[in-house]
């Protein structure tokens, strides 16, 4: 094997496990998902979706339209995606 398909076989190896998926936990949702559900000080009507940590699952809230945390989502997929959400 010549020094060029060395390179280029170790750099494909390289590639697949910085792009491999890490295993996890599924039941933990991520970081933005543990943040609490903030409706935000702002008067406006924006139905959105959130991790609720006591549920243990995605629901519907309010959010006013400022300020609030990353624990929003458009769409109760978005959040069941964002929050490794299984059904039991």
């Amino acid at each position: 094997m010549n020094a060029k398909t060395l390179v280029v076989l170790l750099a494909a190896i390289a590639c697949a496990f910085a792009f491999s998926e890490t295993s996890h936990d599924s039941s933990v949702p991520s970081a933005v998902c543990r943040e609490p559900l903030v409706t935000g000080p702002c008067k406006a009507y924006k139905p959105q979706y959130g991790y609720n940590n006591e549920e243990k699952r995605c629901v519907r809230f309010i959010y006013g339209g400022c300020q609030g945390n990353d624990n929003r989502f458009k769409t109760l997929e978005e959040c069941q995606k964002a929050c490794n959400f299984r059904e039991e």
